[in-house]
């Protein structure tokens, strides 16, 4: 099959400057557009006796979270000449900085490929290896990026700042940011068994388990300092997830016991 998407996102804000007294509140407003045409495949072959096999490939997307689409900024303003050496006429000082959203963040995109065996031996029991790779086109971050404040007014601290000492309007940003290139991939195993096919006495009883194993491959990223490179990781991505649980379904009644192991994973508060 074929989806396609179109997208237009807009985003009215304040730049919020606080380095001047009263703070200064400037409206700002922001909007991008995007087109995506999404194909899919999906095919499953029955090799019989409960034996079968998966494959899917798509093209996908995911679009960036409201808050990271915010047009709000929070400038802020340094004095780049407090140091030694002190600044000298004739030398240009970026002393903007400032965190906030990016109302021109494109959506998460990437093609996936999927292909699993499945084994079916009961009416609850089954057998099932995967695996899964995603390259990604776009993923989101925050970064810290160059930003022009041309239109802010200069706080009462850049009197600090000597007299013949060029102000640049270019400072830097933090703020979520679409990266490019990369890729995820992984393998998953999952099982499930009924007691009551290996003894009568354990008629009732089962388990179910699960475990997958993920890798992340980004391309890195540059940082402030360009001798210095930084590794991505993407906010939630854990390497190894399990599951098992046992259960009891018999006559009604009903009764399950869980275990749910994640490995190290980078969070986020929002």
């Amino acid at each position: 099959g074929v989806q396609v998407v179109s997208q237009r996102q807009e985003s009215t804000g304040s730049a919020i400057n606080q380095t001047v007294s009263p703070t200064s509140v400037i409206a700002i407003t922001r909007k991008a557009s995007y087109t995506d045409i999404l194909p899919s495949l999906n095919l499953a072959y029955d090799l019989g006796s409960g034996h079968r096999i998966r494959f899917a490939a798509a093209k996908v997307l995911a679009r960036p979270r409201m808050d990271e689409m915010r047009a709000n900024f929070t400038p802020s303003f340094g004095n780049p000449c407090g140091g030694s050496p002190p600044c000298v006429p004739g030398q240009t000082v970026n002393p903007w900085s400032a965190s906030g959203g990016n109302p021109l963040l494109e959506p998460w995109r990437a093609k996936a490929v999927d292909l699993s065996y499945e084994w079916y031996f009961g009416r609850a029991s089954y057998i099932s290896i995967a695996g899964f790779y995603k390259k990604l086109d776009n993923y989101i971050y925050t970064q810290r990026r160059t930003f022009d404040f041309t239109g802010l007014p200069l706080p009462p601290t850049a009197a600090n700042i000597p007299a013949g000492v060029n102000i640049s309007p270019i400072g830097q940003i933090d703020q979520p940011a679409n990266g490019k290139g990369g890729s995820i991939k992984g393998i998953e195993l999952s099982a499930a068994l009924e007691f009551g096919r290996i003894t009568s006495i354990l008629d009732g009883f089962g388990f179910i388990g699960s475990y997958s194993y993920t890798k992340s491959n980004l391309k890195p990223t540059a940082s402030v300092d360009p001798n210095v490179v930084q590794a991505t990781r993407i906010p939630g991505l854990t390497g190894t997830v399990y599951n098992l649980t046992g259960y009891y379904e018999k006559n009604g009644f009903q009764a399950r016991a869980s275990y749910r192991y994640r490995s190290a994973f980078k969070g986020e508060v929002t």
